[in-house]
């Protein structure tokens, strides 16, 4: 069980039976999550004529509660009727991301600064676009600032919600 941005539960259901494009970011990253965040943005107004759907997974579920995925949300335009912003429990992402192969860990050579003066480590996550089918199966990956693979990832997606 995860939690949207407006704090309600939400279950793997939500991936179930659809076309949806996926990424972990996390609301204090200066690195990779704004531009990719940005990404998800265009994508899902280019696929606006489709029921492709976006999901964005927290790899910080300390800091990011209801409260602050939902200001990400704002600040990244984005349509919330179509992209949904998860949050748990410590360990769920991590289950999430290690089914498809992947992992998360602390990188200490990058401290990031918090509005609040104190400092947290860089959270390294994956940085792809994960186009997953309605058995929630990964189909493909995309770099976020690869323009031939996220147009692939788009072409795909597109595709898919036509069938």
């Amino acid at each position: 069980a995860m939690v949207n941005q407006d704090g309600e539960a939400v279950r793997e259901a939500l991936l179930e039976g659809r076309i949806t494009i996926i990424d972990f970011i996390f609301t204090n990253c200066p690195f990779v999550c704004p531009p990719m965040s940005e990404q998800m943005r265009v994508l899902s107004t280019q696929l606006a004529d489709t029921p492709v759907r976006f999901a964005s997974f927290s790899v910080d579920p300390v800091r990011d509660t209801p409260e602050a995925l939902k200001a990400f949300a704002a600040k990244h335009e984005a349509d919330l009727s179509r992209w949904t912003f998860l949050s748990g429990e410590p360990g769920e992402v991590e289950r999430i991301l290690g089914a498809i192969g992947f992992e998360l860990f602390e990188d200490k050579t990058r401290p990031i600064p918090l509005p609040d003066g104190s400092t947290m480590l860089n959270i390294a996550h994956p940085s792809k676009l994960m186009l997953i089918d309605g058995e929630r199966r990964v189909l493909m990956l995309a770099s976020f600032n690869d323009p031939e693979q996220v147009q692939e990832l788009e072409r795909r997606a597109r595709a898919l919600a036509e069938k």
